[in-house]
């Protein structure tokens, strides 16, 4: 990390040994999470069981979700404070819906709808955005 000072360094380890031991106390939880998510695909546009799985999950954060005018995906705003022109603003995302086709998975946590699968990682991408949020 170019032009870093060693104060910055000083901040910076603290901050990273603080992230990898959140990680490793919550990751089982969000081991979980996400193989809830995979035994449970909607396909898009019909997301409206797992927009009320990320919505329970980010209430449970202290957050206020809001659920899209269409009734599936939702949105939080993670601020710390009032808004500022000067600063920059950070989205994180993720796409929530599986695919039409058969969960060929051999695990306890295959898909259990019929012709319906996260095939796509979407579940996966699902859950980081939640830890990301969860780390915030």
């Amino acid at each position: 990390m170019a032009g870093l000072t060693p104060a910055d360094y000083e901040r910076i380890v603290p901050f990273e040994a603080l992230l990898d031991r959140i990680v490793t106390e919550r990751q089982q939880e969000w081991r979980q999470f996400r193989r809830r998510l995979h035994r449970q695909p909607e396909l898009s546009g019909a997301e409206i069981l797992t927009t009320q799985i990320i919505c329970s999950q980010l209430r449970s954060l202290g957050l206020q979700p809001q659920v899209t005018s269409r009734g599936v995906g939702c949105f939080a705003d993670l601020s710390t404070g009032p808004a500022c022109d000067d600063l920059p603003l950070i989205a994180i995302r993720a796409d929530i819906d599986g695919l039409p086709l058969q969960d060929r998975k051999q695990a306890e946590y295959s898909s259990t709808c019929p012709g319906k699968a996260h095939a796509c990682g979407h579940d996966v991408h699902t859950t980081i955005a939640l830890a990301v949020a969860e780390m915030v």
